[in-house]
């Protein structure tokens, strides 16, 4: 009987639970930082806010994996070990196991800060001014300015300041304009080329300004006054329907461009006043939003005319064949063709088939979903090039799109991460196509857990390469070039679709 009682006394037992407690400091100076409002997930819990000496702690977790996240003002909301304040790919805390979840040390990353003041060539402060900064990733011929930007005006000393910067490379546009734009810019005394920092009218020849955690960068400008014009213009575009809108940008550094103001189109006309001098793109976009021509235009000191249309952009024809077996038979079959200014998304109809009535040219990336994002098998092309899956459409001309598709859906591959042959957290786990790094659709990041485990997301069975890396951030390796010459590095693996499917990568050798 006692024998019994023991039993069911060991079976009825509660379940260990575990404490997790900390510091939150300013990963910069390592200074603990009172005020911030700690939350760890998985059951209700009340956040922690810290005291000065910047401590938290939560107890009675049971085993599992659970997110820690710490909000403050000027640090914003971040997740335990982010890797940057642009990516949230952060480390899970894992209890249970073995593992240690107290004194943790929860560094939040300060954001930068660039500031300066704008005058003209009298020492005038220029005031109003809209002041733009972009991001620059990737390295040689893949480098960029990412699309989001950050900005300010200047006040009525010509002083600007933007902060909560990530880390990284940033270019400074002052963009001419001193009112912000709108459908019509305001009149003002004096306008302004889009000028790019440390003073230059020329894209190619804007100085880069490094970021770090907590520093402020002093950025300031000196613009000399030119002469505003009038931009008439005519849409020669057969059926352009109203509605539509023509957008006056400067081109930005590394590629794309810099959205500057925008007109209607009325009837077949539109115009832009207030245009200061200088080297624009003009765009024109149906009222659905999707572009439809553009013209390159030099504006000195005269007004000028523009002709819209006169070349349209590819028309594309597209057709998706799917092969295997179709989990969502009900759900639209969608073709994306995306590049890193434009993307282009159809619907096809009953027979598979869609059409682009006008795509800028550039490189394109494909994608074909049903319910969810399927493998494309083959991708062939008419009237255009492809190489990796990566489509190259020139600037006019009538193209063929055809991708054979397989309708079986990709599952997340679940994964460990190892220095040596211990479980290591907070490493940036990267899967890249093996011998086809032009695809960057089919990479995956994520980073891994404080127990070694982390999930890629629907992932193509295929042969790819594995990384772990200590350093750096996603935008740092999602590049055809940088993962070339990488490739030596990976770890070779073959993604097999089996659902109980687990890897191990290694920490990569730098």
């Amino acid at each position: 009987m006692i024998w019994q009682l023991l039993l069911l006394a060991w079976f009825f037992q509660p379940a260990p639970t575990y404490t997790v407690s900390g510091t939150v400091v300013n990963r910069v100076d390592g200074k603990p930082l009172s005020g911030a409002r700690v939350t760890l997930g998985g059951r209700p819990a009340d956040p922690d806010v810290t005291g000065p000496d910047g401590k938290f702690r939560f107890a009675g977790f049971k085993q599992g994996v659970f997110p820690l996240v710490a909000e403050k003002v000027g640090f914003g909301r971040q997740s335990y070990q982010q890797r940057s304040l642009m990516t949230n790919l952060s480390t899970g805390i894992a209890t249970g196991g073995g593992q240690s979840t107290e004194n943790l040390v929860f560094g939040m990353i300060p954001g930068g800060v660039i500031s300066g003041a704008v005058s003209d060539t009298q020492g005038n402060p220029v005031t109003g001014m809209s002041v733009m900064v972009y991001r620059v990733v990737g390295v040689g011929d893949e480098r960029h300015a990412e699309l989001q930007q950050f900005g300010d005006r200047t006040d009525d000393q010509g002083r600007y300041r933007i902060a909560s910067l990530p880390s990284g490379t940033f270019v400074i546009v002052f963009t001419g304009w001193t009112a912000r734009p709108g459908p019509t810019p305001m009149a003002t005394t004096e306008t302004y080329p889009v000028t790019y920092f440390p003073g230059t009218t020329v894209a190619a020849r804007a100085a880069l300004v490094r970021v770090e955690p907590g520093k402020e960068i002093r950025a300031d400008a000196i613009l000399a006054p030119t002469s505003r014009v009038r931009m008439t213009g005519k849409v020669v575009l057969p059926n352009f329907p109203e509605g539509g809108w023509v957008s006056v940008n400067a081109a930005a550094p590394y590629g794309g461009e810099l959205g500057l103001v925008r007109a209607m189109v009325i009837g077949s006309q539109f115009v832009v006043d207030g245009v200061p001098g200088g080297q624009y793109v003009v765009n024109l976009d149906n009222d659905q939003g999707r572009r439809m021509a553009r013209s390159m235009i030099d504006v000195g000191t005269s007004d000028v005319a523009v002709t819209l249309g006169e070349t349209p952009f590819a028309h594309v024809v597209e057709k998706v064949e799917l092969r295997g077996e179709i989990k969502n038979p009900n759900a639209p079959i969608i073709l994306r063709l995306y590049s890193k200014n434009v993307r282009a998304e159809r619907t096809l109809d009953a027979e598979g088939r869609a059409e682009i009535a006008a795509l800028p040219p550039g490189q394109y990336e494909v994608m074909v979903t049903k319910g969810q994002t399927l493998t494309p098998l083959s991708v062939t092309v008419k009237g255009a090039s492809v190489r990796g899956g990566i489509l190259d459409i020139p600037a006019t001309g009538e193209i063929s799109v055809s991708v054979v598709a397989d309708a079986t859906p990709p599952r997340n591959v679940q994964g460990r991460a190892l220095r040596g042959e211990q479980p290591e957290g907070g490493l940036l786990v990267v899967l890249v196509p093996k011998g086809n790094s032009q695809n960057l659709a089919a990479y995956r990041f994520n980073q891994s857990d404080g127990d070694g485990t982390f999930l890629w997301p629907v992932v193509t069975p295929g042969d790819y390469l594995m990384f772990a890396f200590e350093d750096g951030e996603p935008a740092d390796y999602a590049s055809a070039e940088v993962m070339a010459k990488l490739a030596p590095k990976g770890q070779e693996v073959t993604i097999t679709g089996d659902a109980k499917q687990v890897v191990v990568v290694h920490v990569t050798a730098r």
